[in-house]
């Protein structure tokens, strides 16, 4: 959908700014208080519109006879990729996706655009990165409530979120491997350009959140910069921080009571995005030093949302013993697999309860040839077997020998690897030349684990 609003903007040098209302009309309105412009301006947002673009007093832009605003075509949204010059940088805004910020860079406030349903944006210039609620407000899509905190990101990042505004605090893009520790990120992810929720990373969303929440504290909680906070105790930590514990977040400049609360709401995590959108929900969407309601609803997240709870376990299940394995089939050789042989198996033992509803897997060298994903809470032993009944298909399974391990997974995704002994694979059988036969030279041929008599 294209405006023209040309006529509307002052002749002068006067800075504006321009409104999509809710009706679906432009307002231009001068930032310089002259005339009864300001009554317009406040209008302009009680109807609930977003600020387009914002214009300084910029002499360049004073002459302008024709301003054209392409604002997507949304039912009166406000306009995502508007008022952001041709070219320069284009990205997202997430919690979840953050409908109705404001990204502008921070050498150029004046100079914005707001994003549109799913966190898009493009702007021009260069600088970092601050993105804040707009002048109709911005709302979290995954929760559909209000978003209220300022995300900032270091420039060249293409998504703004809790976690770069971490790394901007930091002061550095080389501190993204610190920060990628402390919070138990995967080494392989670069932060500034990861979109979690399109890649379905619950584990990352998870950590995001939690972020999220304690920011959120600061903004409603606390007149210290929290977010500062946060990043130089990631800056200062000798390995991990504990996001989920009061104490932690209380020496951000949490107060005690609503320290407690978001380390509750921390330490609760569901298996997929929905479950984490949900938890935020709750804490969002209330006041984090009410205690006796937090703890209620998180009590409640069962019944309101058919999710079931979980406290957040990061403990591996403990190392399998008793690890065996064997071939199946034809001249059976301790710790070998020979031409002769048409299937392997393997078993070995677990601590009942720990892998409860997780599964296991076999590997030889790096490659998993078997699995068991059948693990009740009371099974104390995980068994493989390759299910193959020729020696063709054994080989093709186990191409090459090497040494096995089993990993064993619990539900939430912690894994233990056990190793133990090598594996040989010989398929193909030696000959032996010249020995005396019935009184002739012949070729002898054996598979492994024969005995050779001559």
């Amino acid at each position: 959908m294209t405006f023209d609003v040309s006529g509307k903007l002052p002749s002068d040098s006067a800075g504006v700014d321009v409104f999509l209302t809710a009706d679906g009309q432009i307002s231009v309105v001068r930032t310089d208080g002259k005339e009864a412009e300001s009554a317009e301006k406040r209008r302009a947002r009680e109807q609930g519109g977003d600020i387009l673009i914002s214009r300084s007093g910029a002499p360049t832009l004073a002459g302008v006879s024709l301003l054209s605003l392409l604002v997507a075509a949304c039912g009166g949204g406000g306009g995502g990729n508007s008022g952001g010059g041709g070219g320069g940088s284009s990205g997202i805004v997430i919690d979840g996706y953050l409908k109705g910020m404001k990204v502008y860079r921070a050498n150029a406030p004046e100079t914005f655009v707001v994003s549109d349903e799913n966190g898009n944006w493009n702007i021009g210039g260069t600088g970092s990165f601050v993105s804040a609620p707009s002048a109709g407000g911005a709302v979290d899509s995954s929760t559909g409530v209000s978003f209220l905190g300022t995300l900032t990101a270091p420039e060249g990042a293409t998504v703004i979120s809790p976690i770069t505004t971490i790394i901007q605090k930091m002061g550095a893009v080389a501190d993204v491997a610190a920060l990628k520790q402390a919070l138990g990120i995967s080494s392989s992810v670069n932060p500034l350009n990861y979109n979690p929720l399109q890649s379905h990373d619950v584990g990352y969303q998870l950590v995001s959140a939690q972020v999220a929440n304690i920011l959120a504290a600061g903004v409603k909680n606390s007149s210290v910069d929290v977010a500062a906070n946060l990043a130089n105790a990631i800056k200062n930590a000798p390995s991990t921080v504990d996001l989920t514990s009061s104490t932690f977040i209380k020496s951000l400049g949490i107060s005690d009571s609503v320290a407690t609360q978001v380390a509750k709401a921390n330490s609760v995590t569901a298996t997929d995005l929905d479950g984490i959108a949900k938890i935020q929900k709750l804490v969002q969407t209330m006041s984090l030093a009410d205690a006796t309601n937090l703890q209620a609803a998180l009590d409640k997240f069962t019944t309101d949302f058919g999710t079931t709870a979980n406290t957040v376990d990061t403990a591996a299940p403990d190392a399998s013993t008793n690890i065996s394995f064997h071939a199946v089939g034809g001249n059976v050789v301790d710790g070998a697999l020979n031409a002769t042989n048409t299937n392997l198996v393997a078993t070995a033992t677990i601590k009942a309860g720990q892998a409860t509803n997780g599964r296991a897997e076999l590997y030889v060298g790096n490659v998993k040839i078997a699995s068991d994903v059948s693990i009740s809470a009371s099974d104390t032993t995980v068994n493989f077997d390759l299910g193959t009944t020729s020696a063709a298909a054994l080989q093709a399974a186990v191409a090459n020998g090497g040494v096995v391990s089993i990993k064993i997974y619990d539900v939430a995704g912690n894994v233990v690897t056990t190793t133990v002994g090598t594996l040989k694979a010989d398929y193909v059988a030696p000959v032996v030349q010249g020995a005396a036969v019935g009184g002739s030279d012949q070729a002898i041929s054996t598979q492994a684990g024969d005995n050779i008599i001559s």
